[in-house]
């Protein structure tokens, strides 16, 4: 088999198909959109070569389109789902979702979706306000792969929570309908030999009374799903109480 970018050029050998009954060659990594013209020649046995076949033209077909239109179609804690409109061309297998965190030099696969699904995707291992960017490559049934779609930045769903002094306490909140996805929520107070479980919240708030006037705590909670798993924990708070704290009313 032999090809040369014209009809008329050199045609040089680019494969051999050894058995005379076989008579299909593929010609692979060649860059989208080419064109070639092939010729055949058949060989005997001693290897004299016959005249050439006459020359036909081929084009490479096209690597698919980046896919457009990325956004977020629904946010819970620890999940995002990600959207996109679907590819024109008729023959995408599938697409895959990428996920670049903060400082990260490469991105990382989240998910691979059948184009017949939808175009969408869930990335179920997300922090609690995690802020991330997302991009999509389609893949034909050739194999063959878009560059990455234009990244999307978003920050995950967060559980809101604020820390103050109180009255020879702390008070912590949080917000009520992140809480409500729960059937409770654990409150951690972090120290220098890890993260101590002060108590299970019924409600989107918290008074912390074992603390000292100047000193600096640091918190974080933690939402207890139904079924009893955790979902990720809240980025920390860190609130200072005063010296005057310890006489306020």
């Amino acid at each position: 088999v032999q090809r040369s970018p014209s009809a008329q050029g050199d045609f040089i050998e680019v494969g051999r198909v050894n058995h005379r009954y076989d008579t299909t060659f593929t010609d692979r990594d060649l860059e989208s959109l080419r064109v070639f013209y092939y010729r055949v020649v058949a060989v005997n046995r001693v290897g004299a070569e016959g005249e050439p076949s006459a020359a036909i033209r081929g084009v490479t077909k096209p690597n698919p389109l980046p896919p457009i239109g990325l956004a977020v179609a629904r946010q819970g804690l620890g999940s995002n789902r990600v959207r996109w409109d679907p590819n024109v061309e008729p023959d995408i297998r599938h697409y895959e979702l990428f996920r670049w965190r903060r400082g990260a030099t490469a991105p990382e696969p989240v998910a691979r979706v059948r184009a017949s699904q939808g175009p969408e995707a869930e990335d179920a291992e997300v922090g609690a306000g995690e802020l991330l960017r997302y991009s999509v490559v389609a893949v034909d049934v050739d194999g063959l792969r878009s560059v990455r779609s234009e990244p999307i930045e978003v920050r995950s769903r967060g559980y809101g929570l604020m820390a103050a002094p109180a009255a020879n306490a702390i008070e912590l909140r949080w917000e009520p309908a992140v809480h409500d996805e729960f059937k409770e929520t654990l409150v951690l107070r972090e120290g220098g030999i890890g993260a101590r479980e002060l108590g299970l919240a019924k409600a989107p708030k918290y008074r912390d009374r074992d603390v000292k006037p100047g000193s600096r705590y640091r918190y974080r909670v933690v939402g207890i799903r139904p079924d009893g798993t955790r979902a990720p924990p809240s980025a920390p708070v860190e609130v200072h109480i005063p010296e005057a704290a310890a006489s306020a009313p």
